[in-house]
């Protein structure tokens, strides 16, 4: 029989859907393969691990990675190709990896949002801890991310307060918060500060100092900073699979306004904690995230009912 105009319909916009998905599926495997490879992400992801966040979970985020863009691309392919052969056995492998693929997303998404508020106090805590338990200058994981960063303690620079590096030091107190604290220059294993007095006269408590005339003491806590870094990267890694198809200008602006508000020192001591700033950025972008979730369903549910008009609706020649 000739193919309907439901059919040639479904099988056009099937096409078109299944090669960005299909393209989306490489782009997946790409960035899988990056965090594999990539001597800078290692180094960051085993920071995190051993400050016990959930974070950890990151550590198996390139193999979750190639493994969902193996299979995106999988149903990419066949999807694409079953529309232009309108092979029933093809058709009906895509409309499976696409039920798959919206029972998995859905599941995530109602674990993200019941264990919202846990995993935030978990991500805190880890943080928190590991302030708590500095016992000073050359600690490889929180010096690290201080002066890559630019932050200072957990929320703020007052959390030092408390950390067994104080308390262990003898009175009167000169030295209030590490060197790492303050704008400085050099790598982690060679970090000197620009001027060690003034950022820990800042720092000092009841200084006269005002908080918006600082100039040495670093301005952030690092739990914002960290999610600031993730969040930077995952819009790069996003853009990757944009780039494909848009351009690749995107993706390098986007990384120059990542680097900018990370590494530009607002101040020499870090004041603002990352935790507030953190849910802050979340809420104001949160209908953003809805409306881009709810845009994927909508085309995937479309993609699925394409699928399914054109198996029915498909010419006599190729059956399967």
């Amino acid at each position: 029989m000739a193919e309907g105009g439901c059919a040639k319909c479904s099988r056009l916009l099937l096409i078109i859907f299944n090669f960005v998905f299909w393209i989306s599926g490489g782009a997946l495997l790409g960035v899988g393969i990056f965090f594999l490879v990539s001597d800078e992400w290692k180094s960051f992801l085993g920071i995190l691990i051993d400050m016990n966040l959930p974070l950890k979970f990151l550590a198996i985020a390139a193999y979750v990675l190639i493994a969902v863009g193996a299979f995106v691309f999988i149903a990419g392919f066949c999807g694409c190709c079953g529309a232009v052969r309108e092979s029933a056995v093809m058709l009906g492998i895509y409309i499976f990896c696409m039920i798959i693929v919206m029972i998995g997303e859905l599941s995530a998404g109602v674990y993200v949002a019941v264990e919202k508020e846990n995993l935030e106090k978990i991500a805190h805590d880890g943080i928190s801890e590991s302030v708590k338990n500095y016992t000073g200058t050359g600690n490889s994981t929180i010096d690290f991310i201080q002066i890559e960063l630019s932050c200072c303690g957990s929320d703020n620079f007052t959390d030092y307060r408390y950390s067994y590096w104080i308390q262990e030091q003898t009175p009167p107190l000169k030295t209030y918060v590490p060197e790492t604290c303050c704008r400085g220059n050099g790598k982690p294993e060679e970090y000197r500060p620009v001027n060690i007095g003034l950022c820990q006269e800042e720092a000092e408590p009841g200084s006269l100092i005002p908080s918006d005339k600082r100039t040495e003491l670093r301005d952030k806590g690092c739990f914002p900073s960290i999610m600031e870094w993730l969040t930077c990267k995952s819009v790069i890694f996003i853009d990757v699979g944009i780039a494909l198809i848009h351009g690749c200008f995107p993706s390098i602006r986007e990384w120059l306004t990542c680097k900018s508000v990370i590494f530009i020192d607002v101040g020499i001591a870090l004041i603002h904690g990352c935790f507030p700033s953190i849910m802050e950025w979340l809420t104001s972008k949160s209908v953003i995230f809805i409306g881009v979730g709810v845009g994927i369903a909508l085309i995937q549910v479309l993609g699925i009912i394409f699928a399914i008009c054109l198996c029915r609706n498909r010419s006599d020649y190729y059956d399967m």
